[in-house]
């Protein structure tokens, strides 16, 4: 990762977006955090245990003032149906200690969790089977053979009897495979298993040029937030004197100079399936600009309220600072294209 290469993609991450922000007017609030008090895991779908079947699910909900989760959203998964299913049943069993502000119970609205299913604590290699179709289709790939590249993607994707190991290394293909495709949403989300999932899976060398790659597109996006948790994430679980760490770290001292001396961003957003889309905001104030009046319904989801929009002609949304961490779901019919726009105050 040269030091040009950064430079240049600081220097395009912010587009000119001339907007007023003294319309800013929707403001939300603060808390002490729920604590668990109750938490069982998912129940291990009968039939994913019976195919050998591992994976994992990524979801956010909110506790209410009696300390029952209610509302979770999936954000992420192995792609298992089963598994979804079973852990959105298993956290809306979980009790919390509620939030409180000022001795008063209130809503906490913004935590995550990933959950993991496992057959057995030993790890499991990757099967004689899934390495010859993993490699015929990586072959395809290279060779330019897109042709057949989709053919075997797609009888590689119709075998899900995937262990934990084996998905992170489907990831590793698909990514390569929507590379070549051009297919930059599905690219992403392949390099987000990896990112969250691999290093136990990868050698360090694989996992930090991955990490790196999917970092490279969340700038490019001008995912700030999510990019510096990326950053944080991979600082968690490679070693401090890794010699690949180096980019990383200049990347994030970047990073924090380029925020630091810029006061809007603009990350555009598009709907491409039935889920909502959803945004890691890292400035406190937002707009949403779209050339049609398309957007169905928004959720802000902060610590520790949440407020939700409908068919909403106001504009300007703005956070408190001491209010943490803050995302956006927008649900709008599949196909919208719009630009969420951040200030800072």
């Amino acid at each position: 990762m040269k030091n040009g290469l950064i430079i240049l993609l600081l220097s395009l991450v912010i587009a000119p977006f001339a907007q007023a922000a003294d319309n800013l007017s929707v403001s939300l609030e603060t808390l002490i955090s729920a604590e668990p008090l109750e938490r069982k895991p998912p129940k291990y779908p009968r039939l994913a245990a019976k195919k050998g079947q591992e994976g994992w699910v990524r979801l956010s909900f909110v506790i209410d003032e009696q300390g029952n989760v209610i509302d979770p959203i999936v954000h992420d998964s192995s792609g298992v149906e089963r598994f979804e299913k079973a852990a959105l049943k298993a956290v809306k069993d979980w009790k919390y200690s509620p939030a409180m502000v000022d001795g008063k119970p209130v809503e906490q609205c913004n935590s995550k969790v990933q959950l993991d299913f496992r057959l057995g604590e030993q790890e499991k290699g990757v099967t004689r089977q899934f390495l010859k179709k993993y490699k015929k289709l990586r072959n395809a790939v290279i060779e330019g053979d897109i042709e057949l590249a989709d053919d075997l993607y797609t009888e590689f994707k119709e075998e899900s009897h995937h262990n934990f190991s084996e998905s992170v290394h489907a990831a590793v293909v698909s990514a390569t495979y929507f590379s070549a495709k051009q297919d930059v949403p599905q690219m992403t989300r392949e390099l987000e298993t990896i990112a969250n999932n691999g290093y136990k899976f990868l050698g360090e060398e694989s996992y930090l040029s991955l990490s790196g790659r999917l970092l490279m597109l969340k700038i490019e996006q001008n995912k700030l937030s999510e990019a510096l948790e990326l950053i944080a994430k991979i600082n968690e679980v490679v070693d401090a004197d890794a010699s690949g760490l180096a980019p990383i770290k200049e990347m994030q001292n970047k990073l924090q100079q380029y925020i630091e001396n810029n006061q809007y961003l603009v990350v555009k957003g598009k709907i491409h399936s039935h889920k909502a889309w959803y945004h890691q905001l890292l400035l406190n104030k937002f707009d949403l600009v779209s050339e049609g009046n398309a957007f169905e319904r928004i959720e802000i989801r902060c610590k520790n309220k949440r407020s939700t929009y409908s068919n909403f002609e106001k504009q300007g949304f703005a956070i408190p600072e001491d209010w943490g961490q803050c995302h956006i779901y927008v649900d709008a019919p599949q196909g919208t294209e719009f630009s969420l726009v951040e200030y800072s105050s």
